[in-house]
């Protein structure tokens, strides 16, 4: 079953598992991460809730992570609350759990609740550069552009090596606040880390210094950049 799932036979993964006598963990789990995988979130919720209902088998961890992608996708947040309760009954939310506390920020900030982003941003003893940038994004989706660009501030102070998607994130933030001066620390953090060739954060390096009314800076940037051509790597 999970390899017609990732064939992409979403029709044939589903008699599959309709048709078995017994399913286990990785059955259930395979079909609810598979439809977030085809965008069928609507479809991998109630499957989750069928799979809790039914209480034969507990879900896993990563079952809980497709169940969070689902209301992601959705920006679900009372759904995505339910599936938290069920995840921090379940036990799964230990130091460890890196990637469910990721797939938690996630579902938080799509759905625009930064404050319940933030509190778990806040509970998280290890942070990797995905949480920092989700809790970023969550800032930057409801419009708080200043504390997006403060926690960026926060991350490098804290000696996290900001990666490429959070100086793109902090470029945008700068971008929305019209800000030249923070704009241009980011735009040396990127060029020391050599992630100006990047077309994605060229585009946003672009459209920020356009936004600061930086003209001639933002087509010196626009000129330099590769080509989409190049990108791709057609002559």
């Amino acid at each position: 079953m999970d390899y017609t799932l990732k064939c992409g036979e979403l029709v044939d993964a589903e008699k599959v598992f309709d048709e078995m006598p017994e399913r286990d963990v990785v059955s259930w789990t395979s079909m609810i991460v598979g439809y977030v995988k085809h965008q069928c979130y609507v479809k991998s919720l109630k499957l989750f809730k069928t799979m809790v209902c039914d209480g034969e088998t507990a879900p896993s961890a990563y079952t809980f992570s497709g169940a969070l992608g689902a209301c992601s996708g959705l920006q679900a947040l009372k759904q995505g609350q339910q599936v938290h309760a069920h995840v921090l009954a379940s036990g799964f939310l230990g130091d460890d759990s890196l990637v469910l506390q990721n797939n938690l920020l996630d579902m938080y900030s799509r759905s625009r609740s930064v404050g319940n982003a933030r509190k778990l941003f806040n509970s998280m003893a290890n942070r990797g550069s995905i949480a920092w940038n989700e809790m970023m994004s969550g800032y930057l989706l409801c419009d708080e552009e200043v504390e997006a660009f403060k926690l960026f501030a926060s991350m490098v102070s804290q000696g996290v090596k900001p990666d490429k998607f959070s100086c793109a994130i902090g470029t945008d933030a700068c971008a929305g606040l019209a800000s030249i001066q923070q704009g241009i620390q980011i735009h040396a953090h990127i060029i020391k880390a050599g992630f100006h060739r990047d077309l994605v954060i060229g585009n946003a390096l672009v459209d920020m210094y356009a936004k600061c009314g930086c003209v001639e800076d933002a087509k010196l940037i626009f000129d330099a950049m590769p080509s989409a051509d190049a990108f791709f790597g057609l002559p």
